[in-house]
Order: structure tokens, then C-alpha cells, then sequence
């Protein structure tokens, strides 16, 4: 079996993201600054709708709060990211979505901020290839275990086991 077809070259699950000096300089994460601090990382487009929102308020002074910008983006189509959930300062939900409509998304990608580190989810198909693989790894090594200590073959008797 072939590592790649598990973990394909665009795979970015066992990346993250930390940006130590940002956190020192603007405190710790809360509902208002979390989507600042990851819109520094790695796993943000720079061409999303966010960005180009961004761009359109940067020299008017206008400061939106996210709920404003919530509704801005519903004008635009294309790809965008919202943070979903937040359990402050602990943990942070980021979809990355592409919005078809002002009331229709589709989900691309989950990033969670945990403890001040960005992490990709993993998608379905690596968590379910990732518990295949511990339970065969499990079954293989309590079977090579059994096979050390199974007793030796008598014809008249079989195997026994000692109890």
C-alpha cells in the first residue's frame, strides 16, 4: 500500500499555526480579535470575500463589527470565512465556505484555534482511514503476540493451551 494514497501531497492536516509575537502584542483570543489572528495564518485566502471587504473599508475608517460584516458578505458570491463557534479563549470554529447566494453556503474546510494554535480538521475520510488503520495495527500485534506463545503441536493431543 502506497503512503501517498493516505496522506495526499495537499494534505495539511499535521500543519499548524502559532504566532507568538502577534498574542503578546494583542493580548488573548477573544470572540473579537480571533478572526484577525487568523487571518494571519497560513490556512487564510488572501482572495476570499473577507479580504476584499477588508480592502473596500480599509480607507474609509469604517470598523465593522462581525455581525456587520456577517451581513456585508451576504451581497458577495465566492469563497469566504465565518467563525462559527466560540468557547473563549480556549477553543475557536472557522468555516472556510463558498456562498452561492445571500442565504445558500457550502461548506469547504474547518479550521479550529486551539489554546492560540491553528489547526486544520481533518475531513472524514482521514479520520475514518486513520481508525482502520489503529485497529488493524491492534489486531496484527495481538495476533503476532498469540502466535509467540502458542504451544507446540501434539498429533495426539492438539494444541494446548497452559492455563
Amino acid at each position: 500500500m502506497d503512503l501517498n494514497d493516505l496522506h495526499p501531497p495537499d494534505d495539511s492536516s499535521s500543519q499548524s499555526f502559532i504566532w507568538h509575537e502577534w498574542l503578546q502584542a494583542n493580548g488573548p483570543l477573544t470572540t473579537q480579535n480571533a478572526f484577525e489572528y487568523f487571518a494571519t495564518s497560513r490556512f487564510y485566502d488572501k482572495q476570499s470575500n473577507n479580504q476584499v471587504l477588508r480592502m473596500q473599508t480599509m480607507h474609509t475608517g469604517q470598523i465593522m463589527t462581525p455581525a456587520q460584516e456577517e451581513e456585508e458578505l451576504k451581497r458577495f458570491t465566492g469563497v469566504e470565512f465565518a467563525l462559527v463557534h466560540a468557547a473563549a479563549p480556549t477553543l475557536f470554529i472557522i468555516h472556510k465556505r463558498e456562498r452561492l447566494s445571500p442565504s445558500e453556503v457550502r461548506p469547504l474546510a474547518v479550521y479550529f484555534i486551539m489554546n492560540n494554535r491553528i489547526y486544520p480538521s481533518p475531513d472524514v475520510y482521514a479520520v475514518v482511514a486513520n481508525r482502520l488503520l489503529t485497529t488493524v495495527h491492534s489486531l496484527q500485534s495481538s495476533l503476532d503476540t498469540l502466535r509467540r506463545h502458542r504451544p507446540a503441536h501434539a498429533p495426539r493431543t492438539g494444541f494446548i493451551w497452559p492455563i
